[in-house]
């Protein structure tokens, strides 16, 4: 799904925008040791590009990280699976069968459409 958001029907990659290349740069340090970030959040208006910047990143640190990486579409959580974040990250924690605390890896998680404050709540 997320292919489709980086490239055409024939492989050629979309362009990227400046602010692709600034989070690309702080998820690079990240990687290599260099910085301690622990979120980036990319707030917009509707239609703006959030999720095709989101995919394109997703997509960046796939080609070295894959089985370090977790995306998930929050309004397929609620709408088709009618669950919440809670419910999804624990069942991550089962899939790779240990806790994220317990991890000697760094991980990386994509959520794409927060807007569901009320149902996506990780009490």
């Amino acid at each position: 799904m997320l292919q489709s958001y980086v490239q055409d029907e024939v492989g050629n990659k979309y362009l990227t925008r400046n602010a692709f290349i600034r989070l690309q740069k702080q998820l690079r340090d990240f990687a290599n040791g260099q910085k301690e970030i622990r979120i980036i959040a990319i707030p917009g208006l509707r239609g703006v590009g959030k999720t095709t910047l989101l995919a394109q990143l997703f997509m960046d640190l796939y080609e070295k990280h894959p089985r370090d990486l977790f995306y998930v579409s929050a309004d397929q959580v609620v709408n088709v699976l009618n669950s919440d974040l809670k419910t999804v990250f624990e069942e991550f924690e089962r899939v790779i069968g240990t806790s994220f605390e317990a991890l000697d890896r760094k991980l990386y998680f994509f959520i794409d459409e927060i807007k569901y404050k009320n149902k996506l709540e990780l009490s």
